[in-house]
């Protein structure tokens, strides 16, 4: 087995070992969906607005929400896909001024998952006549990784975890851990290396809302299909 890969694959499962341990105090919700920072997945789009924006280390300003149906302001516009768009998609992301940066510029905002941090996105689909919170995604430097997977494990137990190869661009061999944790409204998923050697992916899916996005995907898809 290639060096990077033993290395890789004993680091990770020495980690979850530990937090094996840590997952007896844990305390997955029963009765309602994941929230994020407050932010509970299945919300509507008014809710969302209303939500405090958490403020770690008190280090920010001008904290505001923008999203992908609203007009350009500031400078700032938050993009979609043409096709999600088409299908009546909003995204929305979180902004602020960074006070360590002594600038008058509005940056997406960070925020901490445990120790690790990542700027979150929201996305919402129409049901019911109604905007709802379906995915909240980060994707960020996997140097936070270990400690939003030990901040998980510690608040929602154990998860379900799988061990896989992870081959670079370059044809290095490593290793990559995909954590899940679902209480059947929701889930959360922790990716180590997400598509990039130094990039994790996390996201929370609203169960049901998500499935309806699965259903615009499955559509589009279906009609691309007849392209040939």
């Amino acid at each position: 087995m290639p060096k990077n890969s033993w290395f890789g694959q004993s680091l990770v499962a020495g980690l979850a070992s530990v937090l094996l341990t840590s997952g007896a105090a844990a305390d997955m919700p029963k009765d309602r969906p994941f929230a994020m920072r407050g932010v509970e997945l299945g919300i509507d789009l008014d809710q969302f607005r209303q939500a405090p924006i958490p403020n770690d280390g008190n280090r920010y300003s001008d904290l505001q929400v923008r999203c992908s149906n609203d007009p350009p302001a500031n400078g700032i516009t938050v993009s979609v896909s043409a096709e999600d768009r088409a299908d009546g998609i909003v995204e929305c992301k979180w902004f602020s001024r960074d006070g360590l940066l002594h600038s008058s510029i509005l940056w997406e905002h960070w925020i901490d998952i445990g120790t690790g941090k990542g700027i979150p996105t929201f996305s919402f689909i129409e049901t019911g006549g109604r905007m709802r919170l379906f995915r909240v995604s980060f994707y960020a430097n996997n140097e936070y990784y270990p400690g939003i997977l030990d901040a998980l494990t510690r608040g929602y137990g154990s998860p379900s975890s799988v061990i896989e190869p992870f081959k670079t661009l370059s044809g290095s061999d490593f290793t990559s851990m995909t954590s899940v944790w679902d209480n059947g409204l929701s889930s959360i998923t922790l990716v180590q290396r997400c598509g990039h050697l130094e990039r994790y992916c996390l996201t929370y899916n609203h169960t049901a809302y998500s499935g309806l996005y699965a259903v615009l995907k499955e559509k589009r898809a279906a009609a691309a299909a007849g392209k040939i």
